[in-house]
This record gives C-alpha cells, sequence and structure tokens, in this order.
C-alpha cells in the first residue's frame, strides 16, 4: 500500500503498462540525447552539425588531415552523393528513394508502377531508373537514368567510361542466367553460346531484380546493375539524353602515410595494392612505377586503370 501523504501514481497501474511507461521513456531519452553525449538544440527535430564535413565540395580540402578526421570524413560523407539535377547532397541509402521524387519534379515524367521482375518495355516512352554498386566495397555506386530503348552495349561504354575501362577488356552481363557478352573493341563477334549486347534494355532488365555485370574475366571488377524505378517519358522529351548520371558517390578520402596531407598515388606490391600505403606528391617513393593514381573508381588499382 502506498505510504500515508505520499502521493503514488502509480496506483491503479498494473505490471503491463508500467513497462510500457517505462521503455517509452527510454526511447524518447535515445532520441532527445545521441549517443556522443552531446546535446542538440530541440531535441530529435534538429539534427546537430557535422563539424568534420566540408561545407561545399565533394571532397575534403587538401590540408593536413588527421587519422581520426579522415575516419570521421570518410564514415559521414563517404556513403552520400550529389544529386545532378536538385543539387543537394543524399546518403546512399536515401538516393533511391529521392529520385523517386525529384525526376518526377524536375523532369516532369511520371513514375509508372511495373512489378518486380516485370519488363519496362522497349519502346522510347519509358525511363528507367538504375542502380548500380560494387560488390567488393559500399564506398563506390551509381544511380543512372537510361531510355528503355537503349542498348546494354551503351550501358557498358557508359560504366567502361565512368569507371572500369583500361586494357579492353570484355564485360558480360548475366541476367536469368544467359549471358550478354560485350566483345572488345576490334575483337570477333560474341561466342556463339552468348548472347549479344546489342538489345534494348527494357526487353531483358527485369524490374526489381538485381543482375551481374563483370569487366575483365582476368582481374575482374564485379558490379550488380538493379533497375528500381520506371517512369513514362512524354513524346516531347522524346531527345532526353540516352544515358545520364543522376548520382555518384563523393570521392573517397585517403591519407598520405608520411606527413597525413590527402594522398595521390597508391602503392602495389607484386600486382597487389598495398592496404594502407598512400602517398601524396611531395612524399613518392624513389621507385614509382608501382604507384596507381587514386581515383573515384572500383577500378582503382587494378590492372592498368588510371595509367
Amino acid at each position: 500500500m502506498p505510504t500515508a501523504g505520499k502521493p503514488n501514481w502509480t496506483t491503479g497501474i498494473d505490471q503491463t503498462t508500467r513497462w510500457q511507461v517505462g521503455a517509452a521513456f527510454a526511447v524518447a531519452c535515445a532520441l532527445w540525447i545521441p549517443w556522443d553525449g552531446s546535446v542538440t538544440a530541440i531535441g530529435p527535430f534538429k539534427a546537430k552539425p557535422a563539424r568534420d564535413i566540408p561545407p561545399t565540395g565533394d571532397t575534403c580540402p587538401d590540408t593536413e588531415i588527421q587519422e581520426a578526421d579522415m575516419h570521421a570524413f570518410n564514415s559521414r560523407l563517404l556513403d552520400r552523393g550529389t544529386c545532378t539535377l536538385c543539387g543537394l547532397n543524399y546518403a546512399a541509402t536515401g538516393v533511391t528513394r529521392h529520385l523517386q521524387f525529384c525526376i518526377p519534379k524536375t523532369m516532369g515524367f511520371a513514375p509508372v508502377k511495373v512489378a518486380p521482375g516485370a519488363m519496362a518495355g522497349a519502346g522510347n516512352t519509358r525511363y528507367i531508373q538504375l542502380k548500380v554498386t560494387d560488390t567488393r566495397s559500399r564506398d563506390y555506386w551509381l544511380h543512372l537514368g537510361i531510355r528503355a530503348d537503349a542498348t546494354l552495349t551503351e550501358l557498358d561504354y557508359t560504366l567502361r567510361d565512368l569507371w572500369l575501362e583500361c586494357c579492353n577488356h570484355l564485360s558480360t552481363f548475366t541476367i536469368c542466367e544467359k549471358d550478354y557478352l560485350s566483345p572488345a573493341l576490334g575483337a570477333p563477334d560474341p561466342w556463339e553460346e552468348d548472347l549479344s549486347m546489342d538489345v534494348a534494355i527494357g526487353e531483358v532488365l527485369p524490374h526489381r531484380m538485381p543482375v551481374a555485370y563483370t569487366y575483365d574475366f582476368g582481374s575482374s571488377t564485379n558490379l550488380v546493375v538493379e533497375s528500381t524505378n520506371v517512369y513514362d517519358l512524354p513524346s516531347s522529351e522524346a531527345a532526353v539524353d540516352t544515358i545520364q548520371v543522376l548520382v555518384r558517390n563523393h570521392e573517397p578520402l585517403l591519407v598520405c602515410n608520411v606527413c597525413h596531407k590527402r594522398a595521390a598515388y597508391l602503392e602495389a606490391v607484386d600486382g597487389w595494392v598495398s592496404e594502407g600505403r598512400h602517398f601524396c606528391e611531395d612524399h613518392l617513393p624513389v621507385d614509382d612505377d608501382l604507384l596507381y593514381p587514386i581515383l573515384n573508381s572500383p577500378r582503382c588499382g587494378v590492372c592498368a586503370y588510371g595509367w
């Protein structure tokens, strides 16, 4: 029984209700106070400014960078990209949803409901939003806009131009257990058992079903391509670019092992990139034949990419 003279607010409340009230209070506290111990101005409704993110530009300024700053920068900015349609920065996890609203708003294309696994169609009246990711690292990703009548060959050339081309290697899309092979420039026609990439994307790319893409069958770079949204292309926009980059990841930040300034090269030993060995222009090793330029690509440090 409650003590006389001391009101007890729990009187008449069963154990389950007390547990629910306590859990709600704990969640409210977690939202109000960030895990780093600092308190936001008005609780969960105003995000704390990120002091380690540069106010403008895609990369960190070329000044001395401490190791802790490098990790903070990469963890908070690396997984972000700038939308070419509206100019705003978005986290990788939110880009697909952002473009679902930004494309109709800025380009005037109406979204179309397409069942998972269905095709968008090969006509020139559909516009497909594609997400491209690297299988080895989440640091590299792209979101592309492509007309449904564009071919796999055109997409292949775009990926080569943006990320991959080094020695004119073969590449292939694997879609529904079928291989669509692109011959190297000047090479013979695709092998008989493989299909040609000269086919409209809207005919072969299933909606919301990731497909595999491989560049170079020796030192391979493997990507995943997925159709995330489809839009109606008005007849007045029939001349829209066949393929355009909508969002691309910010360039990763690597620092020189000697002076902690921004690195420009990474080292390879016996043909393999050595983790943690990065150099700026002022501290290049004597044997600089083993250095690769640091580029915003999952192909960085592989084969002769960037040379």
